[in-house]
């Protein structure tokens, strides 16, 4: 069953099937989603195995911070002295937070503002300023 999100502006947003796929190329089912009272907008999306993506915004509808936290099982396999396998399960987590401040979105030590060509970074740890570029037109 499909699960549509809406923004303020009544247009909708259809999650194919409920399944999202999360970087590992793991599916996982939407379990849950809510919405900010006043602005009609996704507050958290909650998955089946606990992970999940929120965001907050200012009263007027722009997005100040994206939360996600993702849920993993590692699994290590190792073989003992006297031949034995032990095979072990830890489970994980991965929290991604952003803010928003103005152009500029900000996670960790790292500022990026976005434009027309790409992206510009600055790493507030080292100094480093990297700028990523867009790919366009037509190549064959």
């Amino acid at each position: 069953m499909p699960i549509e999100l809406k923004d303020k502006n009544n247009n909708h947003h259809q999650l194919c099937n409920a399944i999202e796929y999360n970087a590992r190329r793991n599916t996982r089912a939407i379990s849950s989603v809510t919405y900010h009272s006043f602005l009609n907008l996704p507050k958290r999306v909650t998955f089946s195995d606990g992970s999940y993506l929120a965001w907050d915004y200012r009263p007027d509808g722009r997005k100040t911070q994206s939360t996600a936290l993702e849920k993993y099982i590692r699994v290590t396999t190792t073989v003992n002295a006297k031949g034995d396998t032990i095979v072990r399960q830890q489970t994980k987590y991965n929290t991604d937070l952003r803010k928003y401040i103005g152009a500029f979105e900000i996670s960790g030590n790292t500022w990026r503002v976005y434009h027309d060509a790409g992206h510009t970074d600055l790493n507030t740890s080292n100094g480093a300023l990297t700028h990523r570029y867009y790919v366009r037109g037509n190549h064959k």
